[in-house]
Order: C-alpha cells, then sequence, then structure tokens
C-alpha cells in the first residue's frame, strides 16, 4: 500500500527537524570545547549540510517551513546578541552606536542605492528600496 502524500511529508519534516536539532547540539558543544561562538559554528554546518554541499538539508526559502526557519534564526541571532550586552559599556559607547545606526545606515542606504542604479541599471525609486 502506497504511503499517503501527507504521511511522507510528515517524515520529511520530522528528518529535518532532527538534522536541524542533532546539528544545533553538536555546533554548540563544540563551539563551548573550542571557545569560539556558537553562531559561527551554526552558519558553517547549515552551509555543510545544505543542498550545495551534503544535500541532507534542502527548504526553499518561499516554503512556510523556511519563513519560520528564518524567522526564528533571526530571533535567535538578536537574542543571543543581546544577552551579552552590559548596560555600563553601553552608556560608555552611546555616542558611537547612535552614529553608527543613523549615519551609518544614512550612508549605507545612499552607496547601496548609487550602487544599484550604476550597476543594477535599476530606477532610482527602486534602487531606494
Amino acid at each position: 500500500m502506497p504511503e499517503l502524500e501527507s504521511v511522507q511529508s510528515a517524515k520529511h519534516l520530522l528528518l529535518l527537524v532532527a538534522v536541524l536539532l542533532g546539528a544545533g547540539a553538536v555546533c554548540s558543544w563544540l563551539a563551548r570545547k573550542l571557545h569560539l561562538p556558537d553562531l559561527v559554528l551554526l552558519l558553517v554546518a547549515g552551509m555543510l549540510l545544505g543542498p550545495h554541499v551534503a544535500g541532507l538539508l534542502d527548504v526553499p526559502v518561499n516554503s512556510t517551513l523556511g519563513q519560520l526557519l528564518l524567522s526564528f534564526g533571526a530571533s535567535y541571532i538578536l537574542f543571543d546578541g543581546g544577552t551579552g550586552v552590559r548596560i555600563e559599556i553601553l552608556r560608555k559607547i552611546w555616542l558611537s552606536v547612535t552614529a553608527i545606526a543613523t549615519v551609518g545606515v544614512l550612508i549605507t542606504a545612499v552607496v547601496v542605492c548609487e550602487a544599484a542604479h550604476l550597476f543594477l541599471g535599476m530606477p532610482w525609486a527602486t534602487a531606494l528600496l
């Protein structure tokens, strides 16, 4: 009796989650042993397990699962970065942070807009987006 498509999808999803959790656990353990940020090893593992190297993980970006992984990944990166911030240090460097978050963003937007217009031939309004 052939398996239903929903059963095959569920098996694929469970295998994908198992590979992700297993790779995450190994990367976290290895990062502690090597005294490296775990995010670096997680990114390397993602590239190695992805469709262009090992082919174990192939999640289309426009799929629901791809969007969920991107959302949780971005949340983890922001959370992990935020846990290491100390208010005392932030008070000392607030001027630099403010300059980077305002003037730096504006300069980057202008440079990227100009490059998109010149090199990609985009109209100004599209390039600015």
